[in-house]
């Protein structure tokens, strides 16, 4: 803050001893006075005399007194009061019994007038230079959105009394700012100066500070070939090379810095240049604003036009309904949006606060309507709606049902004139209840179709004929055509009735023609006495006993099933090195057969062959010829009869077949299996009967149709986990190898480290050989058992994956090094090395590499700069940071001064010597000199002490930590707070400030009045004036009271960040103020961890609970694994409570935050960013990931998908989209990504192959 200063000398007023007169005398004589005495006293008087308006015109100040010398400087915070002092002809003080007098020195009246003189010596040019570089404008802050150029415009020409034409105003917006550049800089001092009593600013919270001036420019329109070397050469040629350029390519612009504001303000004469063919502009930028100064060419951003976004009208009705308008419209402005939902025409307009975001660009405003319409959309994402085909009757029908399945967590609309039923709300909820309202609304709908359409159809039909037609699948045909249609049979009247709608009546009636048509008859001559047999009988049980199929076997029977059961041998132990044809010569050395009486079938996963033999005895006769044979213990072979088969394998199934479909198939020309266990993954299924006949009989064929679908049957061995196949046996094709690149400098060290067959060893496992040149797939992979297509198809990703998971145990990192450097560094590189690897060393080594480029750069490169300077002067800078900032310049840097030579000399880099030398020179032209007429015995004296030690005395401060050494004199008031608190602890949160009161007066038997009661929360401590002792109701309620020590430290409150760790004294008051900087100060006490604040102790208000979205499917996780008290109890730590009962988190505050120790503003107002970032952090610990998928390939993947994910993730498939989201925690989520996304891939194909196969 400015201030304004009065210089004045102080005279003793002696009295004659004869005559009476009064005469003065300056104060530093031998008499006594200023320079005798104690300063401080001076200094004090001084302070209380021009602190008081009454006494000598004054107001609030600080002095200065010089030691030992009669003179001292007042400085007043305004120009009036400093100005009414001066009018004052006489100004006195006293001094124990002494009077002195002040006169006030007339040639220093202002502050500017020494400057004037300076100003008369330089030239006009030096004038015109200084005047420009030095900034001819003044910034206001804290400009707020509510205040027009217009009100801003007239408070500066109020205060500066000049109109328009003497400056220019420049309002930025995005940092709430406004630059008032003037065009005579004696303005700035005299706008500044009134800004600081002016209340208009303070009423609108503005405040004014000079305009540092610019070191930078900001060059804007560039195009994207304009590179930073190109701008340098550019400004080198015509100025000087800048200290730094930082392109922007975003906004097409650069930052040059200069660290020379003449420079700066040459370059800033003009706008427009030209570079070649490229044009471009400059204009001043302001490190301290973050911005540049564009003047009239600033730019004005346009607002964007609203756009619009249609919402479902059902949609838009049950936002409505639910009031979620005002939700949405909170939930967007954070995207600068506001969101009109007067109607399912939702419009979206641009917010105000849009064009006054800090950093505004160009790209903010261009992309403000794709930014908003994604935010909206992803909110409008949480809501869906689904619509059902349903007319007015069937409604009314359906519509009670419906509606106690959807609650309150839906709207529903009915559309008469089209038919549609719509349901909308929460996605999540719309989910769970569109199933069931279409089973709902269909089921209505058939009923009122089967009242209205419903037709019956008769047929003559006797009993007989009926249960023929029964045992064919008759009933069960009908319930696949429609579990509503009615069959009843009249055993009288001989007539089958179907009822149902017109389709399936007539589709039932022609399953039974064809079925009647295609029965067997034949005319038979039956003896007249059978006849009478027949009609002596039920027809229904003979027709039973004559036409069931039971357990007798004929010859051919028994002999099909002994085939079935022993025309098979298998071989165990068949080795890789033992090929089919030496296999089949085996064979026909101990059988005694040739190739054309029996097969031969190796199964190489499973380290089997089985010989089928065409005739049985041949499988006895191998039997015994193995036993005694040589060559077949030779090979470590042994054989054994084959049981025969009671499964099939059912193979080339599409994935629409279900296992019931299968058991119908068998049960209608067979018998219905056992089990049937489908395989998705292999497009196949086995079908356990545990019955021998019905295998052989179905193994007849290999090849059957189901409907129009087509497959084939094998006879499935249990003993050996596979089908025979015959000569269909799938042979797989070996995968082709593939490439991996391996950084070369990792391969040196995987070779040197003989790395390779370990490696290899660990591939094995993946089937895969890798000699780093070429990973190839061993034969073990398809001699591997349980060998399916997926297999061999999968084995060059899964090996590929493996291979990399390896490599990723290594790494390597480049530093750019020229081979000098290198020279230098590599002994020292190699030490620290070693054996270890890279992520040990890797700063290490990069620190070794840029220190020896360093010193090689400083050898070749580096130079050194003479300045003349003598030793006092390198004192004065020293203290101005001379040291310090050639240290943050660059550490490598040398500064040494040679005193007898009076030169210094810097060595090092070219732009860290010319950066300091520069540093040095502005604080050299910078320093304020004055022409002093020393008398001769002064310049003696001089020459007989050391100059640094004379600087020191004179030019160092001493001030405050010379006054700290010394003892604080302290007043004479007893302390207010010694011996006169009593503390309460354990003061619990149940009591309330009226119950503590009622304790304390009935305890002391004093009124409110006599004492103050000061509560603590967050320490549970209460302090109030008076005493207690053996109260038990005190000790009811847990609390202890203690006597409160004196306090020896105080809390000061309200220090800007300028105030450093200097303190003058402390008085018995709270207000204060140190120099322009007004603060407050409060006993503090070490017991309790905190000041006593009486009636003025901070009371904090809750922050506001607030939301977080997580995603759905996540939430859904975070449910079914019962996490969410988990997360609460972390979240407890950040005094944080989370209301997780849907997606959309409510975080709140725990009472206990205000209850903590040490309780600041800052907890309360950093509570909810603190919070939210914990939550966020909590949240990143889980992930989610969606596939594409149709309904039929998810049902065809589930079960593969379900096994792998097992309980590790929440799988959900959102049918109407064909999405599916899977979720958990993110170390899991990565795991199972890619296994999903291939088997959901792999569906998908398969229903795509399918599809046009059907085609």
């Amino acid at each position: 803050m400015r201030e304004f200063r009065v210089l004045l000398s102080v005279c003793r007023r002696v009295t004659g001893e004869h005559d009476g007169a009064d005469r003065e005398s300056a104060t530093g004589d031998r008499g006594g006075g200023l320079g005798s005495g104690p300063t401080k006293t001076i200094k004090n008087k001084l302070e209380l005399y021009f602190g008081s308006k009454k006494k000598s015109s004054g107001g609030d100040c600080r002095v200065e007194a010089e030691e030992e010398a009669p003179r001292a400087a007042v400085y007043f915070q305004c120009q009036e009061v400093r100005e009414r002092v001066i009018a004052r002809k006489n100004h006195e003080i006293i001094v124990g019994n002494q009077t002195f007098k002040l006169h006030l020195l007339a040639d220093l009246k202002t502050p500017e007038a020494s400057a004037e003189k300076q100003e008369d010596k330089k030239t006009d040019t030096e004038k015109e230079k200084e005047k420009s570089v030095q900034s001819g404008a003044v910034v206001l802050d804290n400009v707020s959105d509510r205040l027009s150029r217009d009100l801003l415009s007239m408070l500066v020409e109020n205060i500066s009394g000049l109109d328009e034409s003497c400056y220019s105003l420049e309002i930025i917006w995005e940092s709430s700012r406004a630059v008032i550049t003037f065009n005579k800089p004696p303005d700035v001092e005299k706008f500044l100066t009134g800004s600081q009593c002016s209340q208009k600013l303070q009423k609108h919270g503005l405040t004014a500070r000079p305009l540092e001036a610019a070191e930078s420019v900001r060059v804007e329109n560039l195009p994207p070939t304009v590179i930073k070397e190109m701008l340098e050469l550019f400004f080198e040629r015509s100025w000087t090379l800048p200290d730094n350029v930082v392109m922007i390519p975003d906004e097409y612009a650069a930052i040059a810095t200069f660290n020379n504001a003449k420079v700066v303000e040459s370059i800033c004469h003009e706008q427009d240049y030209a570079m070649l063919s490229i044009t471009f502009k400059v204009y001043p930028y302001y490190e301290s604003m973050g911005t540049a100064l564009y003047g009239k060419e600033r730019p004005t951003w346009k607002m964007p036009e609203p756009f619009r976004e249609s919402v479902h009208n059902v949609v838009w009705r049950f936002l409505r309904e639910k009031k979620l308008f005002q939700s949405i419209n909170d939930q967007m402005s954070s995207y600068f949006c506001s969101v009109n939902l007067d109607n399912p025409d939702v419009i979206l307009s641009p917010l105000p606060s849009l064009l006054r975001q800090k950093g505004l660009t160009a790209k903010h405003v261009d992309t403000w309507m794709s930014t908003a319409q994604q935010a909206f959309r992803q909110q409008m994402s949480q809501y869906s709606a689904f619509e059902c085909k349903v007319n007015a009757s069937a409604w009314k029908a359906a519509e009670e049902e419906v509606r106690s399945i959807v609650k309150e967590e839906a709207a529903l609309v009915h559309d008469a004139s089209r038919g549609i039923l719509t349901v909308a709300g929460r996605a999540d909820d719309i989910k769970k209840v569109k199933g069931p309202v279409e089973n709902i609304v269909l089921k209505a709908i058939s009923q009122i179709k089967r009242q209205t359409e419903g037709v019956s159809e008769c047929m003559d039909m006797s009993p007989a004929k009926f249960y023929i037609l029964n045992q064919e699948g008759l009933l069960k045909a009908a319930q696949d055509i429609s579990p509503d249609m009615k069959i009843s049979l009249d055993e009288g009247a001989q007539k089958l009735t179907i009822t149902g709608l017109p389709a399936e009546v007539y589709k039932t009636k022609s399953w039974i023609l064809e079925r009647t048509v295609g029965t067997s008859k034949k005319q038979l001559n039956v003896p007249p006495s059978l006849l009478d047999y027949f009609n002596t009988v039920d027809d229904v049980d003979m027709s039973q006993g004559l036409f069931t199929s039971h357990d007798e076997k004929t010859d051919t029977e028994k002999e099909k099933e002994k085939s079935v059961q022993s025309g098979a041998v298998v071989l165990d132990n068949v080795s890789d090195r033992l090929s089919r044809d030496l296999l089949s010569m085996l064979v026909e050395n101990i059988s005694g057969l040739d190739e054309s009486c029996y097969s031969l079938e190796i199964i190489w996963e499973s380290s089997r062959a089985v010989i089928t033999f065409n005739k049985p005895p041949d499988v006895e006769k191998f039997l015994t010829g193995s036993q005694c044979s040589q060559k077949l213990q030779k090979h470590g072979l042994t054989a054994r009869p084959l049981e025969a088969a009671e499964s099939v394998r059912v193979e080339n199934l599409p994935p629409t077949v279900i296992k019931e479909m299968l058991e119908l198939f068998f049960e209608r020309s067979w018998a219905l299996p056992d089990s049937v266990v489908m395989i998705p993954d292999e497009h196949a299924a086995i079908a356990t009967f545990n019955n021998a006949k019905v295998v052989e009989s179905i193994c007849h064929e290999q090849d059957y149709a189901m409907l129009s679908i087509t497959f084939k049957v094998y006879p499935y061995y249990e003993s050996m986990g596979t089908a025979l196949y015959g000569k269909e046996r799938p042979t797989w094709k070996m995968p082709e190898p593939f490439r991996e690149s391996v950084h070369n400098v990792v391969w040196r060290f995987l070779r040197e480290k003989k790395l390779f067959q370990s490696i290899n060893d660990q591939m094995s496992s993946y089937f895969c050989s890798v000699n780093l040149d070429n990973p190839d797939p061993l034969p073990s992979l398809l001699r591997q058992k349980g060998l399916t297509a997926k297999h061999v198809d999968t084995w060059m990703s899964t090996a590929q994956q493996a291979f990399r998971q390896q490599m990723s145990q290594y790494s390597a990192f480049e530093c750019k090094v020229n081979a000098s450097a290198w020279k230098a560094a590599e002994e020292e590189v190699r030490s620290i090395v070693k054996e270890d690897a890279a992520l040990k060393v890797k700063g290490p080594v990069e620190n070794i590499v840029l220190k020896a480029i360093s010193q090689i750069k400083r050898q070749t490169e580096g130079v050194s700069e003479c300045m003349d300077m003598s030793p006092a002067k390198f004192y004065i800078l020293n203290q101005e940071g001379l040291l310090k900032a050639a240290q943050d310049i660059s550490p490598d840097m040398k500064i040494s001064l040679d005193e007898g030579a009076q030169k210094l000399t810097i060595t090092g880099l070219p732009a860290e010597v010319y950066k300091t030398k520069s540093w040095i020179l502005e604080r050299t032209v910078g320093t304020s000199k004055k022409q002093l007429n020393v008398p001769p015995s002064l310049l003696d004296y001089f020459n007989t002490v050391d100059d640094v030690d004379m600087s020191q005395g004179l030019f160092t401060s001493h001030g405050f930590m010379t006054t700290m050494k010394k003892p604080i004199q302290r007043r004479r008031r007893r302390s207010p707070f010694r011996a006169r608190a009593v503390v309460l602890d354990n003061v619990s949160d149940r009591l309330s400030r009226d119950l503590l009161s009622m304790l304390v007066e009935n305890i002391s038997g004093l009124d409110e009045s006599c004492y103050s009661l000061e509560i603590i929360w967050e320490s549970s401590r209460a302090k109030f004036l008076t005493g207690s002792q053996c109260s038990q109701k005190l000790q009811r309620h847990g609390l202890t009271a203690r006597p409160l020590e004196a306090a020896e430290s105080v809390r000061v409150e309200n220090l800007p960040p300028t105030v450093i760790k200097v303190v003058e004294s402390i008085c018995h008051e709270q207000d204060y103020a140190m120099r322009s900087i007004t603060f407050k100060v409060y006993p503090y006490y070490e017991s309790m961890g905190t000041a006593l604040y009486g009636k003025e102790r901070p009371t904090w208000k809750m922050p506001e609970p607030f939301r977080e979205s997580v995603h759905n499917v996540v939430w859904r996780f975070l449910r079914e694994k019962k996490l969410f008290q988990s997360i609460n109890d972390q979240m407890s730590s950040y005094f944080c409570s989370v209301n997780l009962d849907n997606p959309d988190v409510i975080l709140s505050p725990l009472p206990s935050l205000l209850r903590q120790k040490g309780l600041t503003a800052k907890h309360v107002d950093t509570w909810m960013s603190t919070a939210q970032q914990a939550f966020r952090q909590q949240m990143s610990q889980y992930s989610a990931f969606e596939c594409k998928v149709n309904a039929s390939a998810w049902k065809a993947a589930e079960e593969e998908v379900r096994s792998i994910v097992k309980e590790d993730a929440a799988l959900v498939h959102d049918a109407s989209r064909g999405i599916l989201t899977v979720a958990g925690r993110a170390d899991d989520i990565k795991k199972v990504k890619g296994p999903v996304e291939n088997i959901v891939l792999k569906a998908i194909s398969q229903i795509k192959t399918a599809d046009r196969r059907c085609i």
